[in-house]
């Protein structure tokens, strides 16, 4: 009887566990419009983060209660997504959200279950300072700077494996990295004096470039 009713408890644990983390939805640069519609909680983390790893079973267990909030709860892996981080300009780890028909707050509250309950449950978003316009992660500019953050995380695996891998010293890559510039610079400068003298040559006005 003991048996049975530990493998019954043991099941029941296994299953909570698992709706939890069934209720978790994962979210990257290529599915993160989907909460622009609805009301979401979303976590920024990083699996290195130790305060990160502190945090996930409680969102966990709070993503468990996402259908009784009628909310999203959801994650974004910083690691894998580098343009959100930008996007959304997360400087921390980790970093919440509350998303509301594409209206973002930030979340500052104590990172416990109950608080994170209460803060959805009680509508205390609603006193939180919204993100502005200019500075929401939906806008065109903060794209812009997403595209950014992807180049610079290009531009960094490049220089480490220059240094790594080929042996190359840090200001031979620095070096590399400056000639590239220059180049590119003095190709967009070719291009727009093509530009201005074709548009001359048709009866265009030189002033107009």
């Amino acid at each position: 009887m003991k048996s049975l009713l530990r493998s019954l408890l043991l099941v029941w644990a296994v299953s909570c566990v698992t709706g939890a983390s069934n209720s978790l939805i994962q979210l990257n640069e290529d599915n993160w419009h989907l909460m622009l519609e609805g009301e979401w909680m979303v976590e920024f983390f990083a699996s290195w983060c130790p305060a990160c790893k502190a945090l996930q079973p409680i969102w966990n267990e709070f993503s468990g209660w996402s259908k009784d909030l009628g909310i999203n709860v959801a994650q974004v892996d910083v690691t894998d997504s580098p343009g959100l981080s930008g996007r959304f300009m997360v400087t921390a780890l980790p970093t919440i959200f509350h998303v509301k028909d594409g209206v973002f707050r930030l979340y500052r509250g104590p990172r416990d279950k109950d608080q994170l309950l209460s803060f959805v449950e009680d509508k205390k978003w609603v006193e939180a300072e919204e993100i502005p316009t200019w500075k929401s992660p939906g806008s065109y500019q903060m794209g812009v700077v997403s595209q950014f953050f992807k180049l610079s995380m290009v531009l960094r695996s490049v220089h480490s494996t220059l240094v790594k891998d080929y042996g190359l010293p840090e200001w031979g890559s620095y070096l590399i990295f400056a000639v590239c510039t220059i180049l590119v610079g003095a190709l967009i400068g070719l291009v727009r004096t093509y530009e201005t003298v074709r548009t001359c040559g048709t009866g265009g006005n030189l002033w107009n470039w």
